[in-house]
């Protein structure tokens, strides 16, 4: 069976072979050998580097072997730092939603598509495009919740709040105790992302508060994940100074 994958972890097994793991589009989380990967004639040679996107075959039982691998993608533009550390975040995080042995579509190509983003929209972008994927990824896992109305009351929002410990919305009226209240020109933001397709997310005008919006999916993330990665600061706070923002405002992981 052919996987498409993305190389995640690399470690050395013994003096020539390494043990990867590769998130996979058919087969969730998986852990493979690669044998004789340190030798100077191996064909995998460059292509089981991080993040590369690979085409492969699995043989074996147990820990099966990486087979037949094509390079589909080197995504050199990663390389410089703002942009490693958001597609460092951004690969951490998935692989804590992907299964080991079990296939989930929509997860890889929302990882994968986002990845491409990162790559290729201008630096100022990155932030919003952050944003957008979490948005996404909480979609998917059945974890956002809405966007417009009080979960208390069913009222439109303007100005909201949002609890410590629950991926809810609230009315200020409504809103359980220990509540963060959200400006409205935050929630307009997410709604705005969530609704526009990923494509059209590096066109959307933020407003000047936009990064707030970052502290709201920290706290529904951490819901949805239980453990956010502390990767996260550091891409953030990377992202920020490609636009001269002050790092840390709304962005605390």
């Amino acid at each position: 069976m052919r996987l498409r994958a993305l190389v995640w972890k690399r470690v050395d097994f013994r003096e020539s072979s390494r043990v990867i793991t590769l998130l996979t589009r058919e087969r969730g989380r998986v852990y493979a050998l690669a044998k004789g990967a340190h030798r100077a004639n191996s064909v995998l040679l460059g292509r089981i580097d991080f993040l590369n996107r690979l085409e492969v075959t699995l043989s074996g039982r147990g820990m099966p072997i990486l087979g037949r691998t094509r390079l589909l993608h080197e995504p050199r533009a990663l390389r410089e730092p703002a942009r490693f550390l958001t597609a460092t975040y951004l690969v951490e995080l998935f692989d804590r939603t992907l299964v080991e042995g079990r296939a989930d579509h929509e997860l890889f190509d929302l990882l994968d598509g986002g990845l491409t983003l990162v790559e290729r929209v201008p630096d100022d972008a990155l932030l919003q495009i952050v944003t957008g994927i979490e948005l996404r990824l909480l979609h998917v896992l059945g974890q956002l919740p809405a966007l417009s109305h009080c979960a208390g009351c069913g009222i439109e929002l303007a100005e909201a709040a949002i609890p410590p410990r629950e991926a809810g919305v609230y009315c200020p009226r409504h809103a359980p105790r220990g509540a963060v209240r959200v400006p409205a020109e935050t929630m307009e933001w997410l709604r705005q992302l969530s609704h526009a397709p990923g494509r059209e997310w590096p066109g959307l005008t933020p407003p000047a508060g936009a990064s707030s919006a970052l502290g709201v999916l920290a706290r529904w993330l951490a819901v949805a994940v239980q453990d956010l990665p502390r990767a996260r600061r550091a891409a953030l706070r990377a992202c920020a100074r490609r636009i001269g923002a002050g790092a840390g405002t709304g962005t605390e992981s």
